[in-house]
């Protein structure tokens, strides 16, 4: 059903394997759908201008009725459907409850079920792979999320007159940030620290809103408290990593500045890279502090 296949693919999906344990068992969210007479993991087409987690968190909502928060991400799936490449991103899956509530006509039947039970009947091949797979990432126990932000686009430094700390978002910015709720909560970001200055607080102000959380202001991420405070500056992100990996239940986003970034980069040890207003790095954390997967989202907007 899978094949390694060249090229960028013109059909998107994303899902996710919905693990959660019940008396000591691994069981695995599995779907039946009557279009094929078949057991598959949830999955479905991504919407136009919709990052791929939000892809995944809502397809399973709709076909299974189960709410989930994505932690790492999984291989993806490639496949040719009509002469078209079509790949399949895939995430492990949280069930928030585990109830299964209202949802669509996609399932007949959906099913919590044990691993080697849900293996049995999965229909093809390399799902029963990908559900392997997650199963040994789940028995290793929660990882944490920790999220870097970009602030969104600004308004031109030349055409402001203020103080730079006070340079609103442009009106692109915010757009860019008004899209980044479904991003966070794909994630399940429970907690919310920005730089003090204007930008960078409006870029996490309409989750802040939709979460009902309280944003963290912290000066020293501030491109002006920054300057010359590398040291600090990676000190306090490498704090906050081992934070997450350690209590996987307080997943932060952490919004900054691009001449700030290389330092925080730097403390929560992960590759120096270039990021574009509004775009996104997820990191997934072991509980010894350890960056195990580096995921990277653009700003849509």
């Amino acid at each position: 059903m899978s094949a390694m296949l060249e090229g960028e693919p013109v059909i998107r999906a994303a899902g996710a394997v919905v693990l959660r344990t019940r008396g000591g068992r691994t069981q695995a969210l599995i779907e039946h759908v009557p279009r094929y007479g078949t057991w598959g993991l949830p999955k479905g087409h991504q919407e136009k201008d919709e990052p791929l987690p939000v892809t995944a968190v809502r397809e399973v909502d709709e076909e299974t009725g189960v709410r989930v928060r994505l932690t790492r991400p999984l291989p993806p799936l490639d496949y040719l459907v009509d002469g078209d490449h079509k790949r399949v991103d895939w995430w492990l899956g949280v069930a928030e409850d585990g109830t299964v509530g209202p949802r669509d006509d996609e399932a007949d039947e959906v099913l919590w079920t044990t691993v080697g039970e849900a293996d049995a009947l999965l229909a093809h091949d390399d799902e029963r792979a990908l559900l392997a797979r997650a199963a040994g990432l789940h028995e290793q126990g929660p990882t944490g999320v920790l999220v870097l932000t970009r602030h969104a686009k600004a308004s031109p430094r030349k055409a402001w007159r203020g103080d730079d700390w006070l340079r609103p978002l442009a009106p692109r910015g915010e757009r860019q940030g008004a899209r980044l709720p479904a991003l966070f909560a794909a994630y399940g970001v429970n907690r919310i620290i920005t730089s003090t200055s204007t930008r960078c607080a409006q870029t996490v102000e309409p989750y802040a809103e939709a979460a009902g959380l309280v944003p963290e202001l912290v000066a020293l991420l501030s491109e002006e408290m920054a300057d010359g405070n590398d040291e600090r500056v990676a000190a306090f992100m490498a704090e906050l990593r081992r934070a997450a990996g350690a209590d996987p239940g307080m997943r932060p986003v952490v919004c900054g500045h691009r001449p700030v970034l290389p330092a925080m980069q730097a403390g929560l040890d992960v590759e120096r890279t270039s990021m574009h207003p509004g775009q996104s790095l997820v990191l997934h954390v072991g509980a010894d502090g350890r960056v195990l997967d580096v995921e990277s989202h653009p700003a849509i907007g």
